[in-house]
Parts: structure tokens; sequence; C-alpha cells
């Protein structure tokens, strides 16, 4: 306990992280309300589908571009500017949404556009901030604070939008960026490695610009150590974007609840298994390597998967609701104990100099890995039901654990 008191007792990793934690409400909150909108309007889970897609798609165009821009400029002031400017969009939407449904596919892009700035800002922060032995810690308040966020945003609102109606969703969520913009206040400016140089002329500045978005592909390709966990970080998002959109089905077809309680009935449990995952999985790693600890975690997830689309649906009410909840848990505590390994061993290995590029490009990468997957569970929820598609996710992770068997120990 006492290196999350030391990271606690920090200034500066408070106000990144009550950020972090804010603002992935805001954005959860916006999806899931988004998801269960369009749902509502289409029945269709391809129509929930194309909400992910187009959230995605500014990292698939902008992506790498923002991500080197990350380098050249003050963090902290593009952090202060996305949170700003994502509050005002969400506190506006949340008066025109009940006239304009589509109208929120437009936000949601809009949205994730500034998001492209924001993620990798974020990201490339905290190993500025917090010391190197500090930061699996780190990494896992703020994966856990992810899923917390994931649970109040995805479950929360969700009663709300049933009891209240969607618009007091969204501007809490405009409220909680507001918040977190006034956090970020607190945050010290973070030193850039160079900026535009206003004597270039524009061709200058663009040609050094183009090739800070070239090294960061070319230090990516040329470390083959940090590949494994770069796979392994997209992997897991673009399961968990699968899940997302597909938690309306999940809940009807497996759990056989009412689809606006998926958030707490799926989500909430999961959540808790990560927040305990944050404890677990940094003291494993003080006797285990980053390998084996992901190694074992695979484990677990694929085996609870498997129990989910071959078990929980066939059984008793009595017996099929407690034993989901114990599932998701361990599925919270399992995606932990593969991700805060990769993630550290990311932010370890990387330079300062290229920590938002490489995370930016990680972001991209995990995005373009998003895209097909997601289309295609679409497609076979709608043809063939959740279970098959949570059967595929569960083959994915039988092949990495599979990659992970042929891996040396990466060492803490």
């Amino acid at each position: 306990m006492g290196d999350y008191k030391h990271l606690l007792s920090q200034k500066s990793f408070l106000a990144l992280w009550s950020s972090q934690f804010l603002s992935q409400v805001a954005i959860h909150t916006l999806n899931f309300l988004v998801i269960l909108i369009v749902f509502e309007e289409t029945g269709s889970t391809l129509a929930t589908s194309i909400v992910w897609l187009v959230n995605i798609l500014p990292a698939i165009i902008i992506g790498p571009f923002a991500a080197a821009f990350v380098d050249l400029v003050d963090k902290r002031t593009l952090l202060l500017l996305t949170n700003a400017l994502q509050a005002i969009i969400l506190a506006l939407f949340s008066f025109f949404y009940s006239q304009y449904i589509f109208l929120a596919y437009g936000i949601v892009l809009l949205y994730s556009l500034l998001n492209q700035l924001y993620v990798p800002s974020e990201v490339a922060s905290l190993p500025v901030i917090v010391k190197k032995n500090h930061l699996a810690e780190a990494n896992g308040l703020f994966l856990a604070s992810y899923q917390i966020a994931l649970v109040l945003g995805s479950g929360l609102s969700g009663v709300m939008g049933e009891l209240l109606g969607y618009q007091s969703g969204f501007l809490i969520a405009a409220g909680c960026l507001t918040v977190a913009f006034l956090a970020i206040l607190n945050l010290p400016k973070i030193q850039t490695r160079r900026r535009f140089k206003i004597q270039n002329n524009l061709k200058q500045n663009i040609y050094e610009y183009g090739r800070d978005v070239y090294e960061g592909f070319l230090y990516i390709r040329n470390n083959k150590d940090i590949w494994l966990p770069f796979i392994t970080i997209a992997g897991l998002q673009a399961s968990l974007a699968v899940v997302f959109v597909n938690l309306p089905a999940i809940a009807n077809d497996i759990i056989k609840i009412n689809p606006n309680y998926s958030g707490i009935a799926v989500v909430g449990p999961a959540g808790l298994g990560a927040a305990l995952g944050i404890f677990l999985t940094p003291k494993y790693l003080k006797s285990h390597t980053k390998t084996a600890v992901a190694k074992y975690a695979l484990t677990i997830l694929t085996l609870d998967i498997g129990l989910l689309v071959a078990i929980v649906p066939y059984l008793s009410e009595i017996v099929r609701y407690p034993l989901s909840i114990v599932l998701f848990i361990l599925s919270g505590i399992s995606f932990t104990g593969i991700f805060i390994p990769a993630q550290t061993h990311l932010q370890e290995v990387t330079p300062k100099q290229m920590l938002g590029r490489v995370f930016g490009n990680s972001w991209f990468i995990t995005t373009i890995a998003t895209v097909f997957p997601l289309m295609f569970s679409a497609t076979i929820t709608e043809l063939l039901g959740p279970r098959v598609m949570l059967a595929f996710i569960a083959i994915v992770l039988i092949l990495l654990r599979i990659k992970y068997d042929q891996l040396v120990d990466i060492k803490l």
C-alpha cells in the first residue's frame, strides 16, 4: 500500500488521474446513451455498431498526425482545451438529441476528433510525472478508474435514461468534463521535445511534422520487444469494444434481463473485478514476470467466456444471475492482469521524447484493429446471436495465449 500512498500524495498525479476518470465517465455516458437511443429506434445491433465505428473513425484518419502533434505542444494545454470543448458539445447536444436522433452520430464523431488529442496527451503525461518504479501501480489506478467510469457511464446512465430521460445523462457528462478541466489546472506544464519554429517557412514545418509521424511508426516497427504488448493492448481494446456495442444483446440472450440494465449487470461486476485487479496485479508483478502474469490472466479470461457461452444461458434464474456476476468479476480481474503488464512495459521501454507518438500510434493501431471485429461481430450477433460472437473472442484469446508461450519472459 506504500506505493499507492506515495502516488496519492502527489498533486500532479491526482490532477491527471481525476481528469482521466471524469473524462472516461463522460465518454462512456455519451457512447452508451447513444447506443441505447439508436437501439430503441432501430432494434438493430448493426446500427449500434455504427455508433462505435463513428467513434473510432477519427483515430483512423488523423490518429498518427495527432500523436505527432502531441509531442510538439504543451500537453497540459491540450488536455484543458479538449475537456472544455467536449463539455460544451455535450451540453448543447442535451437540448437537441430528442428532435434530431441521428445527430448523435455527428456528436460522437466530433467528440472523438477531440479525443485524438486528449488520449495520447494523457497517456504520455503519466510516465513524465510518475517515477518508473511506480508505473505499475499508476497504470493499475488508471485502469481501475477506467472500469469504474465504465460502470458509472454505462450502468447509471442507462438507469437514469429509463427513469429521468436521456437529457440528464448528457448534462451530467458535461459537468464531469467541466470538473476535469478544473483538475488539469493543477497540472504543471509538461516540457515538449521541440515546437514548431515560427522562423521556418510552412514547407519546412510540414516536412518536420511529417518526419515526426514517420519516426513514430519506424520506432514501433524496429522494436520487436514492444510488438506483443502492443498487439495485446489492441486485442483487449477491440474485444472490449465488441462486447460494449453488443451489451443489449448479451443481456437479452445470455443473462436474459432488460437491456437497459445491461450496464449494471455486466459492466458493474466487471468493474468491481478490475478494482480488485489493480491491487492484485502489481503485487504479483513483484514476484512474477510480466509474461507470466499475462499468461495466467489470459487463461482465466478465456475460461470465463467459455462458461458464459456454454453454461450460463441454460441455467435457471436462481443460478444464472449469481454465476454470471462471479464470471464478470473474474473477467475484470483478468483484463487488469493482462493490460497492466503490457502497458507498463511499453511505458518503461519508450523514450520520453517518443511517448506521444508511440501511445498515439498505439491508439491508432488499436482503432484499426477494432473496425473489422466490430463489423464482423455485429453481423455474427445479428445472424447467429451473441454467444457465437463471444466464442470468436475466446478463440482470439487462445491464439494470444499461445503467442505468449513462445515469448521469452519480460522482466520487471
